[in-house]
């Protein structure tokens, strides 16, 4: 049996400890560069986030954009048969019609 082998209680054979017992030479500086990982990722969650809302909010806007370009362009539309109704009713007057006809 190994010299860190523990024996399982219920199974009663031995277990191995995985505890490490011996310092790892550059826990330090894995430490540190997780650190920074952990640094890095939270900054890229919060740009995706903000990105995102940023998306929503241009998303509404083109929504809005797109519903007031058909609003006016209902407007243009009805103005334009106006117009167009209106000329209709104008009486040709004889010397616009000579001048009209060349």
């Amino acid at each position: 049996m190994l010299p860190h082998a523990v024996r399982d209680p219920m199974l009663g054979r031995p277990q191995e400890n995985l505890t490490l017992r011996t310092a790892v030479p550059n826990i330090g500086v894995m430490n540190e560069e997780l650190a920074l990982l952990l640094d890095r990722t939270q900054q890229l969650l919060a740009i995706t986030r903000k990105l995102s809302d940023d998306n929503a909010a241009l998303r509404q806007q083109l929504e809005q954009a797109r519903t007031a370009q058909e609003s006016m362009q209902a407007r243009m539309d009805e103005a334009r048969s106006r117009v167009e109704t209106a000329l209709a009713r104008l009486p040709i007057d004889a010397s616009a019609q000579t001048t009209a006809q060349g």
